[in-house]
């Protein structure tokens, strides 16, 4: 609407009565005068009513952008993070950290202007209460399908923004974790744990996940404890698992979540004897769910048997108390702090002392190397892969009769991985002699192994020939020793013969050797295998 009538005097109401003071008002002109102050007076009201309300105070939605003056401003030209050097105007927003500032004036920053200086900046707005805290943000709170790719930045998504256990399968696209560069760089190195892993994700032949084995040393009593690779005791948020056949085809993966340990008490040979290298192997039993250590010396040898334990996983085994008084004694017996009867194993690792203990059982020394068992290691009993041969391809002739002599040829080194494992030694002869047999020895630097007993003038040999008249045969001698060399350095076996009588002994020949067709020329050898302990 216009502006209210402005009011202008129509009649002089003093110069009439200065002129006619006898005379009353006229009544028309007084009511003239009234109608037209209650003109002005009404519209004035209906105009102050569209910008007051009752309560007095300005109505709302009144003042307008073009209602301000020019030199008054309403807001800001956002220029980003304040950044020095930059010409700033007046009305200029910037942002340092989580709080935005207006310009007070023109100038060139510098550090010396920098916000929070009051005089060249207001601080506006202060979004720090505005920040996501970490673990605030859950899975209820997030529509489904609401976080898209083009929502994250690179790198956004860090650990400390998810609620543990909040990123679930459903919540991963398709291919998102993929094999390549791409799909890698999503998740941190090592993310994926023991924790992490379902039994059915555990390959069947694992033995032990997460896991390594520590030993110490107290009073005499040597403790293999299971700790995490870590090195912390297994716990609930970092656990050990094992892995067990279960005898119907399938596997069992059981968790440890506490400390687990065995112990050889003081005293305790475990079979070793004084001196002697061994090796103690550490293996796992499910008993039942609960997984028990047990310690075993899978090796007993004596001059007539070198006997070695097996410890396949497919077959049950049972363990015997320690006890804790010193008395676990024998070899190829696993020791365990709890007994168990026909349980499943897994082999966990060994050690070895390959100068053996001075005092067995008194357990003061430190194992020569503790090796965790996996792919590369072989079990008891099987070959190691350290394997020595020699052949020899010609002829040997010797007419050396009461003495031990070497067959040139038939001589060869092998150096043990470990003083607790055995040699396997197969020598293997084509030979004849002329008048009286020929014995045959296998000796071990000075030591004849593998031969049977003898006294007197006697000779401990492991083969030999028997006298034959017919020149044109040949007898094969041969024979499968088992020597425990106890040593960690090149060991030399050699094959040696002794005459009973002047006579002539003939190696890969006959005694006539005739140039005739069907007539042979033969081979002899000597092979060495290391056999694991």
């Amino acid at each position: 609407m216009a502006q209210p009538t402005p009011y202008n005097r129509q009649f002089n109401f003093q110069d009439y009565q200065a002129q006619q003071p006898t005379s009353p008002l006229p009544g028309d002109e007084v009511d003239n005068e009234l109608n037209a102050v209650k003109l002005t007076f009404d519209q004035t009201l209906v105009a102050l009513a569209k910008i007051q309300r009752d309560d007095g105070a300005l109505k709302n939605g009144n003042v307008t952008q073009d209602s301000l003056s020019n030199s008054l401003s309403i807001g800001f030209t956002f220029r980003g993070t304040w950044a020095s050097g930059i010409n700033y105007l007046i009305s200029d927003g910037v942002a340092v950290g989580s709080i935005f500032y207006k310009a007070k004036s023109s100038h060139l920053s510098s550090g010396a202007n920098q916000p929070p200086n009051a005089t060249f900046w207001d601080a506006i707005a202060d979004i720090t209460p505005l920040a996501i805290s970490p673990n605030s943000v859950s899975t209820a709170a997030i529509q489904n399908l609401a976080v898209t790719t083009a929502k994250l930045a690179d790198g956004a998504v860090s650990t400390q923004k998810i609620v543990d256990a909040n990123v679930t399968t459903a919540k991963i696209a398709d291919g998102a974790l993929s094999a390549n560069a791409t799909g890698r760089a999503k998740m941190a190195a090592g993310y994926i744990d023991a924790l992490r892993l379902a039994s059915s994700a555990v390959p069947a032949r694992a033995g032990v996940l997460n896991g390594k084995i520590v030993q110490t040393r107290t009073g005499g009593a040597e403790t293999f404890a299971l700790k995490t690779l870590a090195g912390s005791d297994p716990s609930a948020s970092d656990p050990a698992l094992f892995v067990f056949q279960d005898g119907t085809g399938g596997f069992v993966v059981r968790t440890v979540t506490a400390a687990l340990s065995v112990t050889a008490s003081s005293g305790s040979t475990l079979g070793a004897s004084n001196g002697a290298p061994f090796r103690i192997w550490i293996v796992a039993a499910d008993d039942a769910g609960a997984v028990r250590l047990g310690i075993v010396k899978t090796t007993a040898t004596s001059a007539t048997s070198a006997n070695v334990m097996s410890l396949a996983e497919w077959s049950a085994f049972s363990g015997t108390a320690e006890g804790g008084a010193g008395a676990a004694d024998s070899a190829q017996v696993i020791y365990s702090d709890t007994a168990f009867t026909s349980k499943f194993i897994c082999l966990v690792g060994f050690a070895d002392w390959d100068s053996g203990l001075t005092t067995a059982g008194s357990w003061n020394s430190a194992p020569t190397r503790t090796v965790l068992f996996g792919p590369g290691v072989a079990r008891p009993g099987e070959p190691t892969g350290n394997r020595r041969h020699v052949v020899l391809p010609g002829t040997f002739t010797s007419t050396t009769a009461g003495v031990l002599t070497d067959v040139t040829g038939l001589t060869v080194d092998i150096t043990p991985g470990s003083g607790a494992n055995l040699i396997r030694a197969v020598p293997r002869l084509q030979a004849f002699s002329d008048v009286n047999a020929t014995a045959f020895a296998l000796v071990r630097a000075s030591a004849n192994v593998g031969g049977g007993t003898a006294a007197s003038n006697r000779v401990s040999a492991f083969g030999g020939t028997t006298r034959v008249s017919d020149g044109n045969s040949i007898q094969v001698v041969t024979a499968e020793i088992i020597d425990a060399p106890g040593a960690t350095i090149a060991t030399t076996y050699r094959v040696q013969f002794i005459l009973q009588s002047p006579g002539r002994l003939d190696v890969n020949r006959t005694l006539t050797d005739t140039d005739a067709a069907g007539i042979g020329r033969f081979s002899s050898s000597l092979t060495l295998e290391e056999i694991m302990a």
